[in-house]
């Protein structure tokens, strides 16, 4: 599939188009539509719906982002997050319904680089991926 981007945005948003996405989560209807929202947005996204798919699709593949449910079968997202930062440097945004303080700095500490409450605004969360893109590419740059 094609990315599509309806409107050309700047030089570096454009950039950004065509990137690579693991959304992992297991609820069927979240995924439906932040799968729709993020390909509107030119993003490649693949799919895993538990938390071991996730490490084994992280650590294969070449992501730009992963979003992370932490609620998962098979292997929490918090284990998740943790395998895959002894492997990648990915940015990784949790996305969970658990909101309170501790549970933020627990997902921030494991290795999170944001830190995303549901129910949230595709809209939002969209702006936040984007923004968390950006500083990683500067710093990808800068490292060079």
């Amino acid at each position: 599939m094609t990315p599509r981007r309806p409107d050309a945005g700047t030089a570096r948003e454009d950039q950004l188009v065509g990137q690579r996405v693991l959304l992992v989560d297991d609820e069927r209807l979240l995924v439906s539509s932040l799968v729709y929202a993020l390909e509107r947005e030119g993003f490649l996204v693949e799919v895993a719906t538990d938390g071991q798919a996730a490490v084994n699709a992280a650590t294969a593949g070449d992501f730009d982002l992963i979003l992370l449910d932490l609620g998962l079968p098979l292997l929490s997202g918090s284990d998740a997050c943790v395998a895959i930062r002894k492997e990648s440097d990915v940015p990784i945004i949790m996305l969970t319904a658990r909101d309170s303080t501790n549970d933020v700095v627990l997902g921030l500490e494991l290795g999170a680089d944001d830190y995303v409450t549901k129910p949230f605004s595709p809209t939002e969360l969209i702006g936040r991926i984007h923004a968390l893109l950006r500083r990683h590419e500067v710093s990808r740059q800068s490292a060079s």
